[in-house]
Protein backbone atom coordinates (compact mmCIF):
# COMPACT_ATOMS: atom_id res chain seq x y z
CA UNK A 1 0.00 0.00 0.00
CA UNK A 2 1.09 3.54 -0.62
CA UNK A 3 0.05 6.49 1.46
CA UNK A 4 0.15 10.15 0.62
CA UNK A 5 -0.60 10.95 4.26
CA UNK A 6 1.71 13.74 5.44
CA UNK A 7 2.14 11.94 8.79
CA UNK A 8 3.94 8.80 7.57
CA UNK A 9 3.81 7.24 11.06
CA UNK A 10 0.03 7.31 10.81
CA UNK A 11 0.10 5.65 7.38
CA UNK A 12 2.54 2.94 8.48
CA UNK A 13 0.54 2.23 11.63
CA UNK A 14 -2.50 1.61 9.44
CA UNK A 15 -0.80 -0.96 7.24
CA UNK A 16 0.95 1.05 4.53
CA UNK A 17 4.24 -0.50 3.45
CA UNK A 18 5.75 2.48 1.68
CA UNK A 19 5.03 6.16 1.80
CA UNK A 20 5.58 9.34 -0.15
CA UNK A 21 4.86 12.82 1.13
CA UNK A 22 2.71 15.41 -0.59
CA UNK A 23 3.51 16.93 -2.95
CA UNK A 24 5.30 13.95 -4.41
CA UNK A 25 7.67 13.67 -7.31
CA UNK A 26 8.00 11.02 -9.97
CA UNK A 27 11.27 9.96 -8.30
CA UNK A 28 9.62 9.65 -4.88
CA UNK A 29 6.84 7.50 -6.26
CA UNK A 30 9.32 5.37 -8.22
CA UNK A 31 11.43 4.84 -5.07
CA UNK A 32 8.37 3.68 -3.10
CA UNK A 33 7.33 1.27 -5.86
CA UNK A 34 10.89 -0.06 -6.12
CA UNK A 35 10.93 -0.72 -2.37
CA UNK A 36 7.68 -2.67 -2.63
CA UNK A 37 9.02 -4.72 -5.56
CA UNK A 38 12.27 -5.51 -3.73
CA UNK A 39 10.38 -6.59 -0.63
CA UNK A 40 8.11 -8.87 -2.65
CA UNK A 41 11.03 -10.80 -4.16
CA UNK A 42 11.18 -14.23 -2.50
CA UNK A 43 13.93 -14.14 0.11
CA UNK A 44 14.53 -14.85 3.76
CA UNK A 45 13.06 -12.06 5.86
CA UNK A 46 15.24 -10.62 8.61
CA UNK A 47 13.73 -10.48 12.12
CA UNK A 48 15.51 -8.74 15.00
CA UNK A 49 14.61 -9.88 18.52
CA UNK A 50 15.89 -7.68 21.37
CA UNK A 51 15.16 -9.37 24.71
CA UNK A 52 17.46 -9.64 27.74
CA UNK A 53 15.98 -12.87 29.13
CA UNK A 54 17.59 -15.87 27.38
CA UNK A 55 14.54 -18.11 27.87
CA UNK A 56 12.26 -15.46 26.39
CA UNK A 57 14.58 -15.03 23.38
CA UNK A 58 14.50 -18.75 22.67
CA UNK A 59 10.71 -18.86 23.13
CA UNK A 60 10.24 -16.02 20.66
CA UNK A 61 12.58 -17.69 18.19
CA UNK A 62 10.66 -20.98 18.48
CA UNK A 63 7.39 -19.12 17.99
CA UNK A 64 8.43 -16.93 15.05
CA UNK A 65 11.31 -18.77 13.39
CA UNK A 66 10.46 -20.40 10.05
CA UNK A 67 12.39 -21.50 6.98
CA UNK A 68 11.79 -18.13 5.36
CA UNK A 69 12.71 -16.03 8.43
CA UNK A 70 16.25 -15.39 9.66
CA UNK A 71 16.09 -14.49 13.36
CA UNK A 72 18.85 -12.51 15.07
CA UNK A 73 18.65 -12.74 18.86
CA UNK A 74 20.19 -9.91 20.91
CA UNK A 75 20.15 -9.15 24.63
CA UNK A 76 20.56 -5.38 24.90
CA UNK A 77 20.11 -2.03 23.20
CA UNK A 78 23.75 -1.49 22.23
CA UNK A 79 23.82 -4.83 20.41
CA UNK A 80 20.62 -3.85 18.59
CA UNK A 81 22.06 -0.50 17.51
CA UNK A 82 25.20 -2.21 16.17
CA UNK A 83 23.10 -4.81 14.31
CA UNK A 84 20.87 -2.17 12.68
CA UNK A 85 23.94 -0.16 11.67
CA UNK A 86 25.36 -3.13 9.74
CA UNK A 87 22.20 -4.70 8.31
CA UNK A 88 18.60 -4.00 7.29
CA UNK A 89 15.91 -5.86 9.24
CA UNK A 90 12.34 -6.32 8.09
CA UNK A 91 10.82 -6.39 11.56
CA UNK A 92 11.75 -6.18 15.24
CA UNK A 93 10.39 -7.71 18.45
CA UNK A 94 11.43 -5.46 21.33
CA UNK A 95 11.45 -5.89 25.10
CA UNK A 96 10.79 -2.47 26.63
CA UNK A 97 12.95 -3.18 29.71
CA UNK A 98 16.51 -3.83 28.62
CA UNK A 99 19.55 -3.81 30.94
CA UNK A 100 21.29 -0.85 29.27
CA UNK A 101 18.35 1.30 28.14
CA UNK A 102 14.60 1.27 27.84
CA UNK A 103 12.89 0.12 24.68
CA UNK A 104 11.77 3.72 24.17
CA UNK A 105 15.36 4.93 24.29
CA UNK A 106 16.35 2.23 21.82
CA UNK A 107 13.57 3.28 19.45
CA UNK A 108 14.80 6.88 19.64
CA UNK A 109 18.35 5.75 18.81
CA UNK A 110 17.21 3.49 15.94
CA UNK A 111 15.17 6.31 14.41
CA UNK A 112 18.43 8.25 13.98
CA UNK A 113 19.93 5.46 11.83
CA UNK A 114 19.21 5.06 8.10
CA UNK A 115 18.42 1.34 8.51
CA UNK A 116 16.38 2.07 11.64
CA UNK A 117 14.03 4.35 9.74
CA UNK A 118 13.22 1.51 7.34
CA UNK A 119 12.57 -1.03 10.10
CA UNK A 120 8.91 -2.02 10.18
CA UNK A 121 7.34 -1.77 13.60
CA UNK A 122 3.81 -2.64 14.57
CA UNK A 123 1.86 -2.93 17.78
CA UNK A 124 -1.69 -3.33 18.98
CA UNK A 125 -1.21 -1.04 21.98
CA UNK A 126 -3.79 1.73 22.39
CA UNK A 127 -2.62 5.33 22.12
CA UNK A 128 -3.28 6.66 25.64
CA UNK A 129 0.05 8.06 26.77
CA UNK A 130 2.97 9.56 24.90
CA UNK A 131 5.02 6.40 25.63
CA UNK A 132 2.23 4.24 24.23
CA UNK A 133 1.98 6.41 21.13
CA UNK A 134 5.70 5.91 20.52
CA UNK A 135 5.46 2.19 21.29
CA UNK A 136 2.59 1.60 18.87
CA UNK A 137 5.23 1.39 16.15
CA UNK A 138 6.99 -1.67 17.60
CA UNK A 139 5.98 -5.21 18.40
CA UNK A 140 5.76 -5.34 22.17
CA UNK A 141 5.55 -8.53 24.17
CA UNK A 142 4.79 -7.50 27.75
CA UNK A 143 5.16 -11.11 28.93
CA UNK A 144 5.75 -14.39 27.19
CA UNK A 145 4.80 -17.38 29.31
CA UNK A 146 5.56 -21.01 28.66
CA UNK A 147 2.68 -22.23 30.82
CA UNK A 148 0.21 -24.24 28.80
CA UNK A 149 2.67 -24.83 25.97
Amino acid sequence: MLTLDEDWHHGLSHGAFAFVTKPTTTEGLAAAITRIREYAVPRRKQLLVVEDDAFQRLSIEALLGHDDIEVELLSNGQEAIAAVERQVFDCMVLDLRLPDMTGFELLDQLNKLPNGKELYRSSSLPEKTSHQKRTRRCICLPAVSSSGC
